[in-house]
């Protein structure tokens, strides 16, 4: 797992296993924890196989979730006009709100919970947090998922009632 960058443990959008891929890597930098690691994996036969188990699962599932995110990257960018860092930057804010819930969406509750709303209303320009929420479009269920908010930054940009200062790289580093 030392392979696997942050950026590629924050595209699983479990809560839990990235858990488990950010526990590893943390793990696997502190040299009492690997050689422990290593004797249970050398000295007992059902712990090996165990692990090769979990290993398999575990490297299907970040290979699962690093091609969602190319997918994903792939239509904001193509949509939006959005760089790679931005969408990195847009996925922590988004990531960091749902940290305590396992879900892949926000509710717009949630959203406005969070402060986010009040901090967009401010950076956009906005008179009241209702020009913005308009722009985010949720689904059926009211939830918002990562890349609606991203298409609904974007047309917070786009808005004509928009501030000329309006600029999404320095709107998602201060979400």
């Amino acid at each position: 797992f030392a392979s696997y960058t942050p950026r590629d443990t924050q595209s699983i959008s479990n809560l839990r296993t990235r858990a488990l891929f950010e526990g590893v890597a943390a793990g696997a930098n502190e040299p009492a924890v690997r050689r422990a690691f290593t004797i249970l994996f050398e000295d007992m036969a059902p712990i090996r196989v165990a692990g090769r188990m979990i290993y398999r699962h575990l490297s299907d599932v970040m290979r699962a979730s690093l091609d969602l995110r190319k997918e994903e990257d792939g239509r904001i960018i193509s949509s939006t006009g959005f760089n790679l860092q931005d969408i990195d930057v847009g996925r922590d804010a988004f990531m960091a709100l749902k940290d305590d819930t396992d879900e892949a969406e926000l509710t717009m509750e949630q959203l406005v919970e969070s402060g986010v709303v009040e901090t967009a209303v401010s950076l956009f320009g906005y008179d009241d947090f209702s020009q913005f929420i308009t722009h985010m479009e949720s689904d059926e269920y009211g939830r918002l998922s990562f890349e609606r908010f991203m298409y609904g930054l974007q047309r917070c940009a786009a808005d004509s009632s928009c501030s000329p200062e309006c600029n999404v790289s320095h709107i998602l580093q201060e979400l």
